[in-house]
């Protein structure tokens, strides 16, 4: 499994000229980061400041808070106008746990969401929930396994996975991690595991790993078999 960080203005004093270090991030172990972009029809802060500075030091996933202030479809409008310009390498997210004004429906909600996040950006988004959230306001419909989970379940040795989903795909494990160690100014930070290597992460981030150069014998091979081609024999 592969460390990562997810972030928000939690993380930023703004009464400072200092801003998140990802080369410290990076140095630290993380190999992602995951910010969170919108909720609503605002803009987090640490995402307009950072999203940049982060590109090209770790692979970057933008997440909306989804609330329920106003309709999900005008907060997936808002989400792809935010990110459509550099959506990140990971897929979008959309952040699913909200208690507060819960409406009837909610499933039809993050659908709608999540459909009209997927045709503008072109990349199948992941669900960020807690099994507790999901037992209560989603279900079982098989259609919701093609996203993939990001899991929110602290204090267990291994997360729980409401159906229909059987894998995890991310696991925010805790949220009390080391922010300073991470440089970040708070002294506390998400932290999550990505289920899967390096290659499984480029891969989900379309990153082609860098290939590897042939060795001695493989060139040895590959002249004998154009030699082979013009009549050539090796002595």
């Amino acid at each position: 499994m592969l460390l990562g960080v997810d972030i928000s203005h939690w993380e930023d004093n703004p009464l400072t000229p200092q801003e998140i270090n990802f080369e410290v991030m990076k140095a630290a172990g993380a190999n992602f980061v995951i910010f969170k972009a919108t909720q609503a029809k605002y803009t987090d802060r640490v995402f307009q400041i950072s999203w940049a500075d982060a590109k090209g030091v770790l692979p970057r996933g933008a997440y909306c808070y989804l609330d329920w202030t106003i309709p999900a479809i005008e907060q997936a409008i808002y989400f792809v106008n935010a990110i459509k310009d550099d959506p990140g390498e990971l897929p979008p997210i959309v952040d699913f746990e909200c208690r507060k004004n819960v409406p009837g429906g909610t499933t039809g909600e993050l659908w709608n969401f999540i459909t009209y996040v997927e045709e503008h950006i072109g990349r199948t988004p992941m669900i960020y929930t807690a099994p507790y959230y999901w037992f209560e306001f989603g279900n079982k419909n098989i259609g919701w396994k093609r996203f993939p989970l990001w899991i929110a379940n602290y204090q267990v040795v291994k997360p729980f996975v409401p159906a229909p989903w059987t894998e995890w795909s991310f696991w925010q494990y805790t949220s009390t991690g080391d922010g300073h160690k991470y440089g970040c100014e708070a002294a506390g930070i998400d932290l999550n595991w990505f289920n899967g290597g390096i290659e499984e992460l480029n891969k989900l981030c379309g990153i082609t790993s860098p290939t590897t150069p042939p060795t001695m014998q493989q060139k040895v091979e590959a002249l004998y078999e154009q030699g082979k081609l013009h009549g050539w024999t090796l002595p």
